[in-house]
């Protein structure tokens, strides 16, 4: 994975994870702050300007971050700057018109069969979200799998396990949205949540920023299996070289 790392010269500790999680949940909490100090904004056509900004501002600074944690230890890592940027932004974007054409669709399946409103809402809720959550962790996987400068199996390795995360994120984040709600409408006025504008704010950053944080663990607890993994294998060959 690397070419840069002096073997048994350093090791990847357990807070990795932690950062990288951190990586990804900072900026989307910081995004979704802005979103609701710009909400009566948000329906003028610079407001909707403004926060795509702001969007791509946050898929910047999540890719700055990441690369700081694998300077020491990836090769590639002023183009995982560049990788991520763009796979994320690209990734959530095609999310996001799957999301639509999905739930257009599971829209059209339920009307024309007469499924009943429990299971409707539940199909509404789940699938949409995991295809979306798919196909962006697919493209940033994709991206981000170039930086590696290693066998292609290593590469297929990250692109699959990014997407298999992406998916698990989405079923966990599905999961746990619910009772998170519950407990902000007893927490919060329900005539704030009732405004349609912020309600829909508080819907789309909370899913965006619990899928992303447990996204981002389980991609952290990936990426430090695979510094590792490459990190052992690279003292192997080194001491099969005196054998």
């Amino acid at each position: 994975m690397t070419s840069t790392v002096a073997v048994g010269s350093m090791k990847v500790p357990h807070r990795f994870i932690a950062f990288w999680m951190l990586s990804w949940m900072v900026p989307v909490l910081i995004l979704s702050g802005f979103r609701f100090a710009t909400a009566s904004y948000l329906l003028l056509g610079w407001g909707f300007a403004v926060t795509g900004l702001l969007t791509v501002a946050a898929w910047f600074l999540v890719a700055l971050l990441l690369s700081r944690l694998l300077r020491q230890y990836l090769g590639r890592y002023r183009i995982w700057i560049a990788a991520t940027f763009f796979g994320a932004t690209i990734g959530k974007l095609m999310g996001a018109f799957g999301h639509v054409w999905l739930r257009w669709q599971t829209n059209t399946f339920i009307t024309g069969n007469g499924i009943p409103p429990d299971w409707a809402y539940e199909i509404n809720s789940t699938i949409p979200i995991v295809f979306d959550s798919f196909i962006s962790a697919t493209i940033l996987g994709l991206m981000q799998s170039l930086c590696f400068d290693e066998p292609t199996r290593q590469r297929l390795l990250w692109f699959s396990a990014s997407s298999l995360c992406g998916i698990l994120a989405a079923i966990v984040s599905v999961a746990i949205y619910s009772p998170i709600m519950r407990a902000m409408i007893e927490l919060t006025s329900r005539a704030i949540l009732s405004d349609g504008l912020i309600a829909g704010l508080t819907n789309s950053s909370l899913i965006m920023a619990v899928n992303l944080t447990i996204y981002g663990l389980l991609t952290g607890i990936v990426m430090r299996w695979f510094l590792l993994r490459n990190m052992r294998r690279r003292e192997q060959a080194v001491v099969g070289q005196f054998d």
